[in-house]
């Protein structure tokens, strides 16, 4: 199936997933979408894993392939996200980790009160 798209499709899609991606990122910090602690490790690895597969697929050595202005692009936003998704779920676990300490504290000490 994807052998049949052309390669603007599959810029298209790429830009789209990006854009996706970041959309729910920012929709997350702004606090609209809410990701459960317990599952931020599964999306981590997740998208580590499709960006992976993606550089994978897209430039194994047992094909010939020129490099273009597309794959230079797709691998300079490829590393820039790996590294920005890692960043990002450190701060996003750290901030629910701090949110529901403190809230613990706080439902504790209302409770003497």
């Amino acid at each position: 199936m994807i052998k049949s798209l052309s390669e603007k499709q599959k810029e298209n899609i790429y830009y789209m997933s990006i854009l996706i991606l970041y959309a729910m990122y920012g929709l997350t910090f702004l606090g609209v979408i809410y990701l459960n602690k317990k599952y931020i490790r599964i999306f981590n690895i997740i998208i580590h894993v499709s960006v992976c597969l993606l550089l994978i697929l897209r430039f194994n050595p047992y094909n010939e392939h020129q490099i273009t202005n597309f794959d230079k692009t797709l691998i300079i936003t490829a590393a820039s996200f790996l590294l920005f998704n890692v960043f990002v779920t450190e701060i996003y676990s750290a901030y629910i980790i701090k949110t529901t300490w403190y809230n613990d504290i706080k439902t504790d000490i209302m409770s003497y009160i």
